[in-house]
Parts: structure tokens; C-alpha cells; sequence
């Protein structure tokens, strides 16, 4: 019918302001029929097209309300300003795209897709629909608040957040959307009291150690108990993983490397040093090329020459034993792909050592594979007369970090080095 139409679309100011109509979308209640309001398209530079709505019905003034914005963009433009969309999404998915050039050259591109998933999972989210220059200090507080308090992230992590958030702010600044960044939050104001990262205690990593040497010889009964076929297959499976896990807690244990970095190393980056000897001990190299060696780089770890022992039972154990293979690596589905998580096989592992779990049988925070790192920090100052600078240059960290997030040693531990008196 005639009156379900849109009317014709008017051009001003040789085609720089167009005035138009446009029909409701779905989901609205009245999706495919017209909108009375006009709205108008605004032309003033090449890449910066904006499509407003006039908020009126009527022609005169919905021509004047064009005439007033194409003269009020006009005039910003006149003093460098963007007149680009400065809703929050928009410029966070400019400020990604520009960062990934300066990651790239950088050789930090795992840090850049780290940053890029937290703006558009969690900042675009929040803020996406609302001007950049509305949000303000109070808006990005409660935001650290819940960070903190609901999903309870880790003072670094909330970092990296707001390193994230800057990136947008940054690129807002740039555009001259606004004139100064917000002043962020100090992260001290919401974290939690400090403490330590967990780690075994030397009983403990005794106790845990024990169950790890037979933990798979637990299947074993079930197999020869009747189970035949593909039941059986699926048992020395599962002690396959197991043997594995036992091979992977101690390679950490007896050389501090990440959870992550261990889960990656392949055969070509071992290396036995002394053999044979009471000297004998392990390099172990972390490459950067590998998604979790981008947190140092490239570097060299020592470790102990249990990490020896565990591998060249771990060689004998695998198929997947060749320079360019991985070391702990899947059999089934994933075969040959690196073994990322042994969560499940660890818990079951404390449950049977009798660890990590309180009286109702609940499982204590921080008893997770990472503390394994932390296990071989604090029994390496504790145990192994060990300088901490040469300790934090192992781990890959800075000493005042391996000083308060791994060391549990206090002056006792060191009092028969300290009570020394060294003669001229």
C-alpha cells in the first residue's frame, strides 16, 4: 500500500546531509513498520560517515537538526577532533586492531591476544554501549571491585585488565575524544591480605611423591579383574596418563619451570649434563616460539638430575620420543598434541596421599600442579642452600617476586649458614 512506503530520501547541501526514514527491526514490537522520526546521514569527511537520528517527526526541524550537526562536526574537524563514533566498542576494537602492530614488531603477540580477549570479553561488555567520555574513575572501580570480590582474579591479573582498559583510553585520547585518561584505581584499595603461594611441605611433597610412584598400578587390578576388549584398552589408558603425571610433577618439582612451560618442552630441549657423575644435573630449554614461553623468552633451566631420571623413564614410556616431539604428549585423540592439563589425575593423586582436603572432604584452595613451582623455590632456599638471586634467575622471575610469591623460608631455615663466622 501507498501509505507503508518510505518516503523518498532528501540530500542537502549537495548530498554532505541526507534526510531518510527507515523501518522498525526485529525484535521490536513493531519490526517492518515505519519510523515516524527522520534520520539523517552526515558526510563531512571521507571515513567518517555518522547516521543520527533527529528525534522528530517533523521535516523543518529534523533539516535544522542536520544543518546544526554537519556544522557542529564541521567545526571539530577544523581543530583536528575525530568525529568517528565514540561509543566504547568502537574505539576499543580500533585500539586492538593498531596494538597488534606494535605487539607483532614486539615479538609479544601472546600478550597481545591476552589483552585482546579481556576487552572484548569483559570491557566491551561492561562499557560497549556507553560514550568513552561518560565513563569515569567511580564506573571503572566498581568494575576492579568485581574483579576482586566476584571473580576473584589475582592482583596481576586485574593488572593486565587494566592494561587492557588503557589501551582504549589511550586510543580515545589519541582521536581527541577526550580530553584526559581517567584516574585509575590503586589495586591496593581492593586486594585481599597477602599470602604466600601454597606449596608441599617437605612431608607432604614426601607423601605425594610415594603415591606417584605406583599411582598407576591402582588400574591394574581392574584389568586383570575381568575387564577385556575396549574396557581394558581405556584402563591402560588411564595408567598411561598416570605414569605420565608422575613423570610431570616431578620434571617440575626438581626444576621450578611453569606448569605451562613443562607441558610444552619437547625432547630436543633436554640436555643431561655431567652423566654419571655426583655433578650430573639438566638443562632444560624454554622457547619463546611456544604460546607459554612468551611470559620470559628463550631461556636455559637447571634442574635437579631427578629431572633425569623421570625423563628417560617418560622416553621409554612414549611413542612420541623423537627431538621434535612432545614430551608429555596425548596417545588417544589428541595424539602427539601436548598434555595442557592433569588436573583431574592430580587431584585423585592428593585424595589417595591424603593432601590438599579438609575434614568435609572439600579441596583446599591453591592445591593445584602450579605449586609444584613453588614446592621447588621454597625447598630450594629451605633445603638446598641456594642464593635466592640465582634461584629467581631459574624461575624466570625478578627476586622480589620469587622472594614474595614462592619463599615460605623464614631465618630459622637459614640459621646454620647464618650463625657462621667467616675468619680472615
Amino acid at each position: 500500500m501507498e501509505k507503508d512506503k518510505l518516503p523518498e530520501r532528501v540530500r542537502l547541501r549537495n548530498g554532505v546531509i541526507v534526510l531518510f526514514k527507515k523501518r522498525y527491526k526485529k525484535p521490536h514490537k513493531l519490526a517492518g513498520k515505519i519510523n515516524n522520526n527522520w534520520h539523517c546521514i552526515i558526510n563531512v569527511q571521507r571515513g567518517s560517515r555518522r547516521i543520527i537520528s533527529t528525534q522528530t517527526a517533523d521535516f523543518e526541524q529534523a533539516t535544522q537538526f542536520a544543518q546544526k550537526k554537519c556544522d557542529e562536526f564541521l567545526g571539530l574537524l577544523s581543530i583536528g577532533v575525530s568525529i568517528k563514533a565514540d561509543l566504547f566498542r568502537d574505539i576499543a576494537m580500533r585500539s586492538i586492531q593498531l596494538n597488534k602492530y606494535k605487539y607483532e614488531r614486539r615479538n609479544q603477540i601472546e600478550s597481545w591476544k591476552m589483552y585482546k580477549s579481556q576487552i572484548e570479553k569483559y570491557w566491551i561488555e561492561v562499557f560497549g554501549n556507553k560514550k568513552i567520555g561518560t565513563i569515569k574513575t567511580a564506573d571503572i572501580s566498581k568494575q576492579i571491585r568485581y574483579l576482586f570480590q566476584i571473580k576473584s582474579l589475582s592482583d596481576t591479573t586485574i593488572k593486565h585488565y587494566l592494561l587492557g582498559l588503557r589501551w582504549v583510553f589511550k586510543q580515545a585520547l589519541d582521536e581527541n575524544k577526550i580530553i584526559a585518561i581517567p584516574t585509575f584505581p590503586k589495586l591496593r584499595e581492593y586486594s585481599k591480605p597477602f599470602k604466600p603461594r601454597p606449596s608441599f611441605t617437605e612431608d607432604e611433597w614426601i607423601r605425594f611423591n610415594e603415591v606417584l610412584k605406583t599411582f598407576d598400578q591402582d588400574l591394574k587390578g581392574k584389568i586383570s579383574g575381568g575387564n577385556h576388549g575396549e574396557a581394558s584398552g581405556d584402563l591402560n589408558h588411564q595408567m598411561y596418563y598416570r605414569r605420565a603425571l608422575r613423570d610431570y610433577c616431578q620434571v617440575i618439582s626438581y626444576s621450578g619451570l611453569r606448569t605451562g612451560e613443562a607441558s610444552l618442552l619437547k625432547w630436543k630441549d633436554w640436555k643431561i649434563i655431567n652423566k654419571g657423575t655426583d655433578d650430573e644435573y639438566c638443562l632444560l630449554k624454554v622457547r619463546a616460539d611456544e604460546k607459554k614461553g612468551m611470559k620470559t623468552g628463550d631461556r636455559e633451566v637447571v634442574g635437579l638430575k631427578y629431572v633425569n631420571t623421570a625423563l628417560i623413564r617418560r622416553k621409554n614410556d612414549t611413542i612420541y620420543n623423537k627431538p621434535d616431539d612432545y614430551i608429555f604428549s596425548h596417545v588417544k585423540r589428541h595424539e602427539g598434541q601436548p598434555i595442557m592439563s592433569f588436573r583431574k589425575s592430580f587431584e585423585q593423586a592428593l585424595k589417595k596421599a591424603k593432601i590438599g582436603f579438609d575434614k568435609e572432604g572439600n579441596r583446599i584452595k591453591g592445591y593445584t600442579p602450579y605449586m609444584l613451582r613453588g614446592t621447588y623455590a621454597t625447598l630450594r632456599l629451605t633445603k638446598g642452600n641456594v642464593d635466592i638471586y640465582e634461584l629467581a634467575q631459574n624461575l624466570g622471575n625478578k627476586v622480589e617476586i620469587t622472594e614474595k610469591y614462592y619463599s615460605k623460608a623464614k631465618p630459622k631455615d637459614f640459621a646454620k649458614n647464618l650463625s657462621k663466622i667467616t675468619e680472615d
